[in-house]
């Protein structure tokens, strides 16, 4: 018992020694690590720095760090990240669900957060759009798992990038009402997204970077079977790197000029489901098309299926007059793809470094 009093004695000790030097009473040096007096740097350090090392934690550590000192207690709100995570699953009630996630969207508004990442079990109620333009100095939203009818009431005059993970696009209006709502937009990524309309149109001018993986298209009012006449849209006259791997390919990429194009990464594979042999053929000059459209492009990275669906719409690739850095994966090398790379090299007199992937 005598010694568990004077373990508490030393450790109320440490903490007014440490709530001292923050005030500017006691000076920051250092003791011996047997002492009854340990040096706190920590909270001596400027709350810039406190506040920066906060944000690479799960807002739940960090906010747990308030309870340490008045002086934490009034720095984890300058935290410019906040993560909001938490298990709706055990949700009894729609409205507990409802109180919940209002009450992390309030913190977060009155933090002034900068970046939200959010991943929903169930999807987003309707409201969430609306609270989420009160972040006024939001610059990073992800979203997993919601419909985008949902969202396309956002107002984010701030935002410089969206996430979207396994949403849903349900016509082909709801997605340039999202975008529209986000007037400085430089990045965009769409993963895994589920497409219930003709056309995914993406128009942002602002737009710099866009990275496109897996588009599934389906017809929701037939059983939600893959829809055939699908059309791939881009209108981004600024971009300047383009990542676009899809297995679920469109059956025709309609692309503007990328005048200030610098990388691109292109992945689609052989199309082999369309209609027909008139179909397959209209989709691989398409892919070689969308190809072309990179021909402003520094960088530039091809798959061994898009190089494959070049080699079978039999069109012949422009010149490529800034690639200097050229990375192909082969797959499995055969004659007819050697010829192809042949040609591509031709396309690109200022080529200073190649990179080959063979299997």
């Amino acid at each position: 018992m005598a010694s568990s009093s004077l373990n508490s004695v030393k450790c109320m000790k440490t903490l007014e020694n440490s709530h001292a030097r923050v005030r500017g009473r006691v000076p920051d040096v250092s003791v011996d690590e047997n002492s009854e007096n340990k040096v706190d740097r920590i909270s001596s350090l400027p709350d810039s720095v406190i506040c920066h090392t906060l944000s690479f934690l799960p807002t739940k550590d960090a906010a747990a760090t308030s309870m340490l000192s008045t002086k934490w207690k009034h720095i984890f709100p300058l935290t410019p990240n906040l993560k909001l995570e938490f298990d709706d699953s055990g949700m009894r009630k729609m409205g507990e669900y409802k109180d919940r996630l209002k009450s992390w969207i309030s913190a977060a508004v009155r933090l002034n957060a900068q970046s939200l990442d959010f991943k929903f079990l169930i999807q987003s109620p309707r409201w969430f759009a609306n609270e989420i333009s009160k972040c006024t100095r939001l610059t990073t939203l992800k979203i997993t798992n919601s419909p985008i009818c949902v969202l396309e009431s956002l107002s984010l005059p701030t935002l410089k990038l969206l996430n979207l993970e396994w949403v849903g696009l349900f016509n082909e209006t709801t997605i340039s009402n999202l975008l529209s709502g986000c007037p400085v937009l430089e990045e965009l990524i769409m993963v895994d997204y589920r497409v219930y309309a003709q056309t995914l149109s993406v128009c942002v001018p602002t737009l710099k970077r866009f990275t496109l993986q897996n588009c599934m298209h389906q017809d929701a009012d037939n059983g939600f079977e893959e829809i055939k006449d699908f059309e791939v849209v881009i209108d981004t006259p600024g971009l300047e790197e383009l990542y676009y791997y899809d297995y679920h390919v469109a059956a025709r990429y309609t692309v503007c000029e990328l005048m200030l194009l610098q990388k691109a990464r292109i992945d689609l594979k052989l199309d082999q489901d369309q209609g027909g042999e008139e179909d397959s053929i209209s989709y691989n000059v398409n892919v070689a098309e969308l190809v072309m459209t990179c021909l402003m492009a520094r960088c530039l990275f091809l798959s061994a299926r898009t190089l494959q669906v070049i080699y079978c719409s039999g069109r012949l690739l422009t010149l490529f007059p800034n690639l200097v850095h050229l990375d192909l994966d082969l797959g499995v090398v055969c004659p007819r793809i050697w010829n192809l790379v042949i040609h591509i090299l031709h396309c690109a007199p200022n080529l200073f470094t190649l990179g080959i992937e063979m299997v």
